[in-house]
């Protein structure tokens, strides 16, 4: 499956092609014009086809203009907060009728194909890398239109959360890290109060009464979404459907509104690592 680590590495090579002395470049049956300049949707569109191994003009967000492209991929869905290397930028805030469209790289760069001689290696029109400083003003929107490969170390299985005080629970990473929310309670010292059954809230603070060894399967217990409310404010749980059904919460959520701050080490050890904040609990 094509990722946006793939668009990022042909962009890329497509400059270091050009910076070789190429006029074009072909990869994955698909041709890259790399000196003539102003073709920034093609860039883009011809980026997405080499990755995902389709035929030319066979992207699913196939363009004439920068701003025809970008239309297609908000109407899409696919507008992201947090690019990646091989997103999409769309520069499209003051540029021509056209607008102007490129591959995000990040790092302060930007892959692109321009009728700019004014920026960029190479300097001349056509394809290049540029400082993203360069058009930042003219920046409406990143893109995500493929997924990213997952880090090594980063699949989906069990990890350990590790508390301030040494101790640890166990967690589980899906495309976050997340935990039983007694377990993580009992581990810093709190109390935790279950009130899954009429309001879909548990609550974690100063509360001292015992919980039940399991989880009385009863209808407010069904899975689905709840409120863990802790000293510091409330963030969104989930009821699981395991055995004895349990409350598990995103650790970093919680650490958040704790006064923690997580330490990632989930490639090296499988954990993450909950440390005290400055002026935190």
């Amino acid at each position: 499956m094509a990722t946006v680590q793939d668009v990022a590495a042909i962009a890329q090579q497509a400059v270091a092609q050009r910076l070789a002395g190429d006029a074009t470049w072909t990869h994955n049956k698909v041709t890259f014009d790399l000196d003539s300049g102003g073709y920034c949707a093609r860039f883009v569109r011809q980026c997405h086809e080499a990755a995902i191994g389709v035929g030319e003009f066979t992207w699913a967000y196939c363009a004439s203009t920068a701003r025809n492209m970008e239309a297609l991929l908000r109407d899409a869905g696919l507008a992201t907060d947090n690019p990646q290397p091989g997103d999409i930028i769309a520069m499209n805030n003051q540029s021509a009728a056209v607008g102007h469209i490129g591959i995000f790289l990040g790092g302060g760069q930007i892959a692109e194909n321009t009728s700019s001689g004014s920026r960029g290696n190479p300097s001349d029109p056509g394809t290049k890398i540029s400082p993203l400083s360069a058009v930042a003003s003219e920046v409406s929107g990143y893109y995500a239109a493929l997924p990213a490969a997952p880090l090594a170390g980063y699949n989906p299985g069990p990890i350990k959360v590790v508390l301030p005080n040494g101790g640890s629970v166990d967690g589980w990473l899906t495309d976050h890290a997340v935990v039983g929310v007694a377990a993580l309670g009992s581990g810093l010292g709190l109390g935790v109060s279950d009130h899954v059954q009429s309001n879909r809230t548990v609550v974690m603070g100063d509360y001292t009464g015992e919980l039940p060894a399991s989880l009385p399967q009863f209808p407010g217990y069904t899975p689905g979404p709840l409120t863990v409310v802790t000293t510091g404010g409330q963030c969104d749980g989930w009821l699981t459907n395991g055995l004895d059904g349990h409350a598990i919460v995103a650790v970093r959520a919680v650490a958040d509104l704790l006064g923690y701050q997580v330490r990632d080490e989930i490639p090296a050890a499988r954990q993450v690592v909950l440390v005290r904040s400055a002026g935190g609990v």
